[in-house]
């Protein structure tokens, strides 16, 4: 993944009167292709990630317009003033090949992030605690 290659899961959890999802994106998870409008300059940018890469892999602000290019949508704020941002994350697989083609991602502790950024209900360790959230999913590159 580079240039203006992404592969992202866009998640709607927050928002609501109830703490629940509002239909506006919240946060992107993968690969950006490009860094929102107003977004400070990117945690992996001060690693070479000029074109951005999959070193650039983690867990952004939404920053799109709509839906259209989420590619383009990954908002870093440094710092952040809501205190959600950075959170820890993991890539699987950062060089997928034939032999391991799957593309696989952790959000660590994500009861912890949805308590940062005010997703409703709290939820039990049991797993017992019904909740909702919404994906978008985008995988593409505007170079084809």
């Amino acid at each position: 993944f580079a240039q203006t290659e992404s592969f992202l899961l866009a998640i709607d959890m927050r928002g609501a009167p109830d703490g629940g999802p509002d239909g506006a994106l919240d946060f992107l998870l993968g690969y950006p292709a490009g860094e929102a409008f107003m977004s400070d300059q990117l945690p992996c940018s001060s690693l070479g990630g000029e074109p951005l890469d999959a070193r650039c892999f983690g867990l952004y602000y939404w920053g799109g317009r709509g839906i259209a290019q989420p590619q383009f949508a990954f908002l870093w704020r440094e710092p952040d003033p809501d205190g959600v941002l950075p959170h820890p994350t993991t890539d699987h697989n950062p060089s997928p090949t034939v032999a391991r083609p799957d593309i696989e991602w952790t959000i660590d502790d994500f009861n912890a992030l949805r308590a940062k950024a005010g997703a409703l209900p709290a939820l039990s360790a049991a797993g017992a605690t019904p909740w909702a959230m919404n994906i978008l999913a985008f995988a593409g590159s505007f170079d084809d």
